[in-house]
């Protein structure tokens, strides 16, 4: 837990700075704009944000995420290791493994 709790603060640290720039980009103004009117609603977000893409993979979702990969055709070893290379990114992986 306290692992996650340095994910959160550290993308809250991240938004708070986006929040004060001048920034031109719609999605940069939806995440002030619901910091700004609703904190409940950003912090179930970051929370999500973080444990999405800021938490380390289990075991488990690792496997999970070889054999959805190898369902696309692919065999196992080549599937771990674009996985690996791509730090468990399964679009990433996949582009990779088909030349993209």
């Amino acid at each position: 837990m306290l692992h996650s709790c340095r994910h959160l603060h550290v993308l809250i640290i991240v938004i708070l700075i986006t929040i004060t720039c001048a920034s031109t980009s719609q999605t940069d103004a939806q995440v002030a704009k619901m910091y700004l009117e609703n904190k409940p609603e950003f912090d179930r977000t970051a929370k999500f944000w973080v444990e999405q893409y800021a938490s380390p993979k289990s075991d488990t979702s690792k496997e999970d995420a070889v054999g959805r990969v190898c369902e696309m055709g692919f065999d196992k070893e080549s599937a771990r290791k674009a996985l690996e290379k791509h730090k468990w990114d399964e679009q990433a992986a996949v582009n990779d493994l088909l030349g993209m």
